[in-house]
């Protein structure tokens, strides 16, 4: 639960957590699968509180190096978007819609470009190729989680009644 907030800003503060989901998975793999579910769980009612009131928030779970980012002078954020791109592309036509910004839609096209050449020489980071290995009722929770396009993109009120659960 957040410690403070800024209403008027509409930012969220945490105490510290000196690690993401990601890392505490690839740390400790032998880490219970129902407890994984749990952390994910309020994660999701965590998110779905987020959205019901319009908060915007930034994917972390993508990202444990996010210090050593910074300190290389790579914009995390930037960072997050081409990895959602390379995990789970390519750019849908739906969200340049969506975002309907010239400099964005241009960021975002480039992005997507650094994702799709990476993917060539990381066939295996694409979701497609790794998702399989979560069973099909993971793959398709987590695919309609991460719909590029906002408009297909699942809710998440729909992933909490996902069979999944």
């Amino acid at each position: 639960m957040h410690i403070d907030h800024n209403q008027e800003e509409r930012i969220l503060v945490y105490d510290y957590f000196r690690d993401t989901l990601l890392a505490l998975i690839k740390d400790h793999p032998d880490f219970p699968t129902e407890e994984r579910k749990k952390i994910l769980r309020l994660t999701g009612e965590a998110v779905q509180e987020l959205h019901a009131n319009d908060w915007i928030h930034i994917d972390l779970l993508l990202l444990d190096d996010w210090k050593e980012l910074e300190e290389s002078g790579i914009d995390p954020e930037q960072e997050i978007m081409i990895r959602h791109f390379l995990y789970f592309g390519p750019l849908p036509g739906g969200l340049l819609d969506q975002v309907n910004d010239e400099g964005w839609n241009f960021f975002l096209k480039k992005a997507s470009e650094v994702a799709e050449m990476a993917a060539k020489d990381r066939p295996g980071a694409k979701f497609e190729q790794w998702g399989e290995e979560l069973g099909p009722e993971a793959k398709n929770m987590i695919s309609g989680m991460t719909n590029l396009d906002p408009a297909a993109r699942t809710t998440m009120k729909e992933v909490l009644k996902h069979e999944w659960w």
